[in-house]
């Protein structure tokens, strides 16, 4: 039996386009399924949860980043002791985002002419249909995270989570917290509509990292702890990641006041911020962070009250993933 979890708000609705198509591709395939509808924040984690635990065949994810991440944290409780999580999992992106999935190789696609989007949506639904027939799995990393956590959706408290793409702290995630607020007026562009409010009440944040026995203090603009390469609707922010090649790739970006911010934004669009000298980049397998109150860590675009101590520890072909 496959579970197939949507979140039928994901991309205003666009999540169910995908289900009729797909409910077919599985049923002309003698492939068992439920459809697992979530109705409020988190639910993804406990409906993927219970699916391992009943040992299903494989999780279908259809939403956007943030219930990818959810679903990964639900697949972790499943399976806390295993190294490798033994149930797959397939990816349908239809958020406001996807940014997951440009790095694990699919491409964006929003609103437009509604029948050409109908169109791609198919195509891809075939395409994963396909890879579940062939059993075609490749392996890529997880980074766990631990620290007192608070989820802003749920107000639920967690000591551990999980985050499939990049986590962030500081000007970042405060654009990401506004964008929640600007989804439903700008739709895909609710990123970068945040980002100019975000950056007229930027403040840099203290932190002190120690990434595998590397210890700095210092005050940031942002930090990005990354496994994919993209997040915000299509930034690249840490071009040289690799889901699958072990290490976490640190984008650290010193502190800058608001116009320097301002003038870092454009070029993050056009990937021209790695030349700055103020952001750098660096490898590890373990990151500790130190936060003062009032934090928000931004976990794959879900939002989480932090404060202390920090771990990211990168799990290497943890995530079992159908193929894109």
């Amino acid at each position: 039996m496959y579970h197939v979890i949507v979140n039928p708000v994901a991309g205003h609705g666009r999540s169910l386009l995908m289900l009729d198509p797909l409910e077919r591709g599985l049923r002309e395939n003698n492939i068992d399924f439920e459809i697992l509808r979530t109705t409020e924040p988190m639910e993804a984690r406990r409906l993927s949860r219970e699916a391992c635990e009943s040992k299903s065949e494989g999780i279908i994810a259809i939403g956007g980043d943030g219930t990818l991440q959810e679903i990964a944290l639900g697949m972790r409780e499943a399976w806390p002791s295993e190294a490798v999580m033994p149930t797959p999992l397939a990816v349908l992106p239809c958020g406001s985002g996807n940014d997951f999935a440009l790095t694990f190789g699919g491409t964006q696609t929003f609103g437009g002419d509604k029948h050409v989007y109908k169109k791609l949506e198919f195509n891809r639904v075939c395409s994963c249909v396909e890879n579940i027939i062939k059993n075609k799995i490749i392996p890529i990393d997880l980074i766990r995270v631990t620290g007192e956590m608070v989820c802003k959706a749920s107000s639920q408290t967690f000591n551990e989570n999980a985050c499939v793409n990049i986590a962030n702290l500081g000007l970042d995630a405060r654009i990401v917290h506004n964008a929640h607020a600007f989804k439903k007026r700008f739709g895909k562009h609710a990123y970068l509509a945040a980002a100019y409010k975000s950056i007229s009440q930027h403040k840099n944040i203290k932190l002190e990292l120690n990434a595998d026995g590397d210890k700095r203090f210092g005050s940031y603009t942002l930090l990005a702890v990354c496994n994919g390469q993209y997040y915000g609707g299509g930034l690249r922010i840490s071009p040289s990641a690799q889901l699958d090649d072990g290490k976490i790739t640190l984008c650290e970006i010193d502190e800058m006041n608001r116009l320097m911010a301002m003038a870092l934004f454009p070029t993050v669009i056009f990937e021209k911020h790695t030349k700055i000298k103020k952001v750098g980049y660096s490898l590890c397998e373990r990151l500790t962070v130190s936060v003062g109150d009032g934090e928000v860590l931004c976990l794959d675009g879900n939002l989480y009250d932090v404060a202390g101590d920090l771990q990211f520890e990168l799990m290497k072909g943890a995530l079992r993933m159908f193929a894109p």
